[in-house]
């Protein structure tokens, strides 16, 4: 007769190394995606953020007449702060396309975003005056109620 021994209970070697292999290939692929996930959030953050650089010298701009902005060239940049620990620089050039302005009354906009010389955000305008009298370059009533210049 013979006597059959139970083997012990437990994992071989063999058994371990391909689990640990299979638990770091999982956890190496989650990592990877949250980096790029984080990556892509974070680029997105600075995007908008040039997005609101550019619109507050679109804003400022606005208030000028349109005849007394420059009819060509770059000014220097508006250096903008949306987040503290960060400073946007927005390159405003005027009338690069020559087509689009044909009058005093006309300028065709250009503005470049920029954070520590790397190009986040650009975006084009037309400033008109619409009466063929200029803006009168007020800035509106902000105080009262009902005001919200700068929200």
């Amino acid at each position: 007769m013979k006597i059959f021994r139970k083997k012990a209970g437990g994992f071989t070697l063999i058994e371990l190394l391909v689990a640990i292999t299979i638990l770091t290939t999982i956890v190496a692929s989650v990592n990877l995606s949250l980096t790029t996930h984080l990556k892509a959030n974070h680029f997105a953050k600075i995007r908008e953020e040039g997005a609101k650089a550019a619109q507050s010298v679109i804003d400022e701009l606005r208030f000028e007449k349109v005849s007394d902005l420059p009819s060509s060239g770059t000014e220097a940049p508006w250096s903008v702060t949306i987040d503290p620990s960060r400073v946007y620089l927005v390159y405003v050039t005027y009338c690069d396309k020559a087509e689009f302005c044909t009058s005093d009354d006309i300028r065709y906009v250009s503005l470049e975003v920029k954070l520590q010389d790397e190009v986040v955000y650009k975006t084009n305008t037309v400033f008109t005056a619409l009466d063929g009298s200029g803006n009168t370059g007020a800035k509106p009533n902000t105080t009262g109620p009902g005001s919200c210049w700068g929200c």
